[in-house]
């Protein structure tokens, strides 16, 4: 349960972050589902294994819909293609973070989706990299840590 204060302090610190930036979707619903996963239970997450490719992988994944949204609309063809591609981009990366296709469908329920979007992702992912890093330097032992992040 040491996972707990630190979930926590990337929740508090992501809000804080949203606040003072005014970029309110650094804190998305996906990536607290993303987080959750990554440090509650991290010897079985996929991607906890690979964190430095979350922030890589969600940011292509948010880019992708909103330019879907932006050339086609927010039809369902357009949705199906957003899922379409963030199943190729968590394959092209050697993923699998079901999390992620829900980021690429966010843009769909915009008003007016357009690169605060997607920097938004980038930010937020990258705030959650650093925790789970931190957490693992501090709260993880020296065989767990090496077994987690290879």
């Amino acid at each position: 349960m040491s996972w707990i204060p630190f979930f926590v302090a990337f929740l508090l610190s992501a809000i804080l972050l949203a606040e003072f930036t005014g970029c309110r979707l650094i804190l998305f619903p996906p990536l607290v589902v993303i987080g959750f996963e990554m440090f509650g239970h991290a010897r079985v997450c996929p991607w906890a294994r690979r964190p430095l490719v979350v922030p890589v992988a969600c940011t292509l994944i948010a880019t992708v819909g909103v330019l879907l949204v932006l050339f086609f609309g927010s039809g369902p063809l357009a949705a199906a293609a957003s899922v379409l591609s963030a199943i190729g981009v968590l394959r092209l990366f050697g993923l699998h973070m079901p999390p992620a296709i829900a980021i690429g469908l966010l843009p769909f329920v915009f008003p007016k989706p357009g690169y605060e979007y997607p920097l938004s992702v980038g930010i937020g992912t990258l705030l959650l990299t650093a925790c789970f890093f931190f957490w693992c330097k501090i709260a993880v032992s020296g065989d767990a840590r090496k077994i987690l992040l290879r």
